[in-house]
């Protein structure tokens, strides 16, 4: 359950990145042009990448999707036992880069 709240944490902190400092910091004639609005928050959002906590901040939620979508008993049954356990040795990666984008993050 934990590795779900923190998957849940990350993609609600990736969201709010996203609308509150984005999109809510775009100028008025370029929000009513979607595709141009689309492109401008994609570039911005290339050039934060260029800085280390942001790029292991998505990495990390990135490398927590997978666990996170096959977290469920239905989904532990489906892959079969096996190939659900190769998958999960995948969390002690995504454990490190969640760590190291918190200490980052504190700085």
């Amino acid at each position: 359950m934990m590795g779900l709240f923190s998957f849940f944490y990350g993609t609600v902190h990736t969201a709010a990145y996203i609308v509150f400092d984005r999109v809510a910091g775009l100028d008025a004639p370029i929000r009513t042009q979607p595709a141009a609005a689309t492109a401008h928050i994609m570039s911005a959002i290339g050039a934060d990448l260029l800085r280390p906590f942001f790029a292991i901040g998505l990495v990390a939620v990135v490398l927590m999707a997978p666990l996170a979508a096959t977290s469920t008993v239905g989904m532990i049954r489906r892959l079969g036992g096996r190939r659900w356990q190769v998958l999960r040795l995948g969390r002690a990666y995504a454990r490190s880069y969640a760590r190291r984008a918190a200490s980052m993050a504190s700085m």
